[in-house]
């Protein structure tokens, strides 16, 4: 139906990709209809397990930054490693941060931004939501993180670095 509609890039989305039992066979669906790619990650999974001919039709990799990635020395690694290798494919890296809560410590996010010399960053609000019941938010618990947005947001200013925000 996609190729058919003249869509040229699908994505896998809803949980962690590098899981998903049929990935192998989505990328093959993807090659066979001449589409290509994009997903977002914890990136703690290697993305050596994906063949020369799939990796081609991976264009974007967002590698979500969380702080598991400094509570796990073996998430660390992966995730430093599947930068690397990413890059050595020419697939796009972006990262994203979820601001969860108020007075986050971003310096070990942000020296790891810097460590890679990234240049897309992609911030999330993931306010406390209810969303397995569908309970309503209000939108005035955004401006609790104003202070917090300014500090990426300054942070990126200062190295050119390219931001962008998702949720809400």
């Amino acid at each position: 139906w996609a190729h058919r509609n003249g869509c040229d890039v699908v994505t896998p989305c809803g949980g962690e990709p590098l899981i998903y039992p049929n990935i192998d066979l989505f990328m093959d669906l993807v090659e066979q209809y001449d589409m290509t790619t994009y997903f977002a990650s914890n990136c703690t999974l290697p993305l050596s397990r994906f063949s020369e001919r799939h990796l081609s039709r991976i264009k974007l990799i967002t590698f979500h930054l969380t702080e598991s990635l400094w509570h796990r020395r073996d998430y660390f690694d992966a995730f430093c490693s599947n930068i690397d290798y990413a890059r050595s494919h020419g697939i796009d890296i972006i990262v994203r941060l979820n601001i969860y809560k108020v007075g986050m410590d971003f310096s070990p996010f942000f020296d790891l931004i810097e460590k890679y010399s990234l240049k897309k960053l992609n911030i999330a609000l993931t306010i406390p939501s209810g969303m397995h019941d569908n309970v309503f938010v209000d939108p005035s618990v955004f401006s609790n993180h104003i202070c917090d947005i300014r500090k990426v947001l300054n942070f990126c200013r200062a190295r050119r670095i390219s931001l962008s925000f998702a949720k809400p």
